[in-house]
């Protein structure tokens, strides 16, 4: 759906930029990266999360499986297509 509405997935950099960029990221919100997965040492794979906590703001990448499924109140992070 999200390519319909003329968005895209982001590069890989757009995770830990947005960290930096958003230092005011209301508490308690987490945000997904819509990226390419990475892959960990162990084969994992997971996307970037920008979250804020009672503890701090993070950049993680949390593994997801094939059984995982998304909340329907996941907020994903596109870009505009350039086409």
């Amino acid at each position: 759906r999200a390519i319909e509405l003329g968005l895209a997935i982001c590069p890989r950099e757009v995770g830990p930029a947005l960290r930096l960029a958003y230092p005011d990221q209301p508490f308690g919100e987490w945000l997904r990266v819509a990226m390419e997965e990475v892959t960990d040492s162990r084969g994992r794979r997971s996307v970037f999360r920008v979250e804020r906590d009672g503890v701090g703001r993070w950049l993680s990448a949390p593994w997801f499986g094939p059984q995982d499924m998304w909340f329907l109140d996941a907020q994903f992070v596109f870009v505009r297509s350039r086409k």
